[in-house]
């Protein structure tokens, strides 16, 4: 899993 904040998360959430 990819920390929280990170583009290459699934969902991707975008720190935009």
């Amino acid at each position: 899993m990819a920390p929280i904040g990170s583009d290459f998360s699934f969902p991707p959430r975008v720190p935009h």
